[in-house]
């Protein structure tokens, strides 16, 4: 089975020594200091270390003593060119091969090295992502920040604290948040409240009560609001001073069912102006979700006559008009596909997709209870750290295949939405400092 350079030493670190029976010993693995990085970087020269199959069963006695030289190497770059190696060298405990390279371009490398006289053939695949590590950050805030918007005019909105510049922050009501331009909804388990920035603080303009509890989803223009609640979408507008609403519409069909996504709410909204999807887990089988349609009608959504739309896959992130699945080949393994799928109004379409390679995980937990969530892709080794690399997914109208764009190697705690990436600023004793964020925009 051909293994993928982490596993290599990963199971070096489990096994130590390998050996058969007699006195003759295979030759011994040790783990090296250069370990993979998981996650290539354009621009950034790259060390790996490769190790040999870990199958000696059979050859020992025959091999003792023996190097093992790595007799053909050959990395290809994402356009399947050949790719320029600056220097290789056998490792000095004669155990594999370091390679030294630079990518040049996003995207898939592939890497093929047949070992003499043992050994074998290791391939894998790295991906290379877009470097925006070394740009300035857009801000930074003196908190941990579990959810992040932001206004048009600057105000940040951390959780329930609003900062701007060096200004105490103004405190909101605990509850579902989403900021569109300079209009702020907040949905508590008791109340709807619409704000404005004034570019001074943020002023409550209108104010309902409802009964409903803390709802389930959000979505909003600057005059209204359409809330999930735990089992009726009612739609809240604004008038120009007051919020009014109309009859709440059933939506959650299959109400004895578990969340969307591992850590997230019980449906999520999706809107393309009149039109609104309310998706749900369908729970058998567990990796599957409905899509059902509304159309606003007389100020109300109203369920269509269209049948609810079945998918396939892991919610692992949402945006206002899409949503981000994950397929795994191995259902206890980590992702080995990731899609970005869009809402037309009609139905979800996929319009990108990204094959993932098993030194790829997801930065967990992905905490879907925000506006937008975008997914933290990390590498799966070192198995043990809170900060290193990690990458957010791209798409490019018009192109099938997502690209990956790094934004951050020393926070922890790593999050993303539609517009921004942050994560923890922490010093040597592991104390938070704040927050760190970072824009997400497309590649220049």
């Amino acid at each position: 089975m051909l293994k993928p350079p982490s596993v290599i030493l990963a199971l070096a670190l489990v096994l130590g020594l390998c050996g058969c029976g007699g006195s003759n010993q295979c030759v011994p693995f040790t783990l090296q200091a250069n370990t993979p990085a998981g996650m290539l970087l354009v621009g950034k020269p790259e060390e790996l270390f490769v190790g040999p199959s870990l199958d000696y069963a059979g050859v020992c006695q025959s091999v003792e003593g023996a190097a093992i030289i790595a007799s053909q190497i050959e990395v290809f770059d994402p356009d399947q060119q050949p790719v320029m190696l600056e220097s290789t060298q056998n490792d000095k405990d004669k155990t594999g091969v370091t390679l030294r390279f630079t990518p040049t371009k996003v995207g898939r490398y592939h890497f093929f090295i047949g070992f003499d006289p043992i050994g074998g053939i290791q391939q894998f695949d790295l991906l290379a992502a877009q470097d925006r590590a070394s740009e300035p950050p857009l801000h930074q805030l003196p908190q941990r920040c579990e959810t992040l918007e932001s206004t048009r005019s600057g105000a940040w909105i951390c959780g329930t604290n609003v900062f701007r510049g060096t200004n105490s922050p103004q405190q909101l009501p605990f509850g579902r948040v989403e900021a569109v331009g300079d209009v702020v909804w907040v949905v508590t388990s008791a109340q709807v409240l619409r704000y404005v920035d004034t570019g001074e603080k943020l002023e409550l303009t209108a104010s309902i009560a409802h009964s409903s509890g803390m709802p389930e989803s959000i979505r909003a223009t600057e005059n209204d609001v359409a809330v999930a609640h735990t089992s009726s979408i009612q739609l809240f507008t604004f008038d120009g001073s007051t919020l009014s609403h109309t009859e709440g519409t059933r939506w959650l069909f299959l109400e004895s069912l578990g969340p969307v996504g591992s850590d997230g709410p019980r449906g999520l909204l999706f809107r393309t102006g009149d039109r609104l999807t309310a998706v749900q887990n369908l729970g058998a089988p567990e990796a599957s979700f409905q899509a059902c349609a509304f159309q606003l009608t007389a100020g109300r959504f109203v369920r269509t006559s269209a049948p609810c739309q079945s998918l396939e896959g892991f919610v692992v992130g949402f945006e206002p008009q899409s949503v981000w699945t994950t397929i795994r080949a191995d259902p206890t393994g980590p992702p080995s596909m990731l899609r970005r799928l869009e809402w037309t109004g009609e139905e979800f379409v996929q319009t990108a997709s990204l094959a993932l390679p098993d030194t790829l995980n997801l930065a967990y937990p992905l905490r879907l209870l925000r506006s937008s969530v975008l997914p933290v892709l990390r590498p799966n080794f070192p198995f043990v750290t809170l900060q290193g690399r990690s990458a957010v997914p791209v798409y490019v109208p018009g192109d099938p295949l997502l690209r990956l764009m790094h934004m951050d190697a020393e926070l922890s705690s790593v999050q993303a939405s539609s517009s921004f990436f942050w994560g923890n600023v922490i010093n040597d004793r592991m104390d938070v400092l704040g927050s760190r964020i970072r824009a997400i925009t497309p590649s220049p």
